[in-house]
C-alpha cells in the first residue's frame, strides 16, 4: 500500500495533479487506485 499526497495553495492545480497521477498509476503500475474526496470537496 502506498499513500501519495499532493500539497499546494488555493489555485495551485492540486485537483488536476491528482487526476493525472491517478490516471498514470492506474495505467502503469497499480490496478486499484482509490482517490478519496478531501474535506473541502476539491478533489475528485
Amino acid at each position: 500500500m502506498y499513500l501519495i499526497t499532493v500539497e499546494g495553495g488555493d489555485g495551485s492545480g492540486k485537483g488536476e495533479a491528482v487526476r493525472i497521477l491517478g490516471a498514470l498509476a492506474k495505467r502503469l503500475a497499480f490496478p486499484n487506485v482509490h482517490i478519496p474526496m478531501n474535506l473541502e470537496g476539491i478533489v475528485n
